[in-house]
């Protein structure tokens, strides 16, 4: 344990006076600031996993709304089929692609 640790210094230890000599004994993950890092990563996972009532009644509604939307933007481009091969456009597809515009 970090406790029974003497004569050890830390990442971040500041030094104000004299001179010494250290030998890094662990890296990264291995070390105090690494295993605090890992245990806030896995604490915000089990979070992010978890979805409050709000969050699933938010994610029901966009995806409705996606449809929702979709549906009008098709309705108007069907609606719109007849009027394809008016004389403003050169071409049928130039009158497709003109009311896909539209629609969306």
């Amino acid at each position: 344990p970090i406790q029974d640790q003497s004569s050890m210094l830390f990442s971040g230890t500041l030094i104000t006076r004299g001179s010494g000599t250290a030998v890094v004994v662990r890296t990264g993950p291995s070390t105090q600031m690494g295993r605090i890092q890992s245990t806030l990563s896995e604490a915000q996972l089990e979070t992010e996993e978890r979805k409050t009532p709000l969050g699933e009644q938010l994610d029901e509604f966009g995806t409705t709304l996606s449809y929702v939307i979709g549906g009008i933007c098709l309705a108007v481009w069907l609606a719109s089929i007849p009027r394809f091969g008016d004389s403003v456009f050169d071409s049928w597809i130039e009158g497709a692609i003109y009311y896909a515009k539209v629609g969306v």
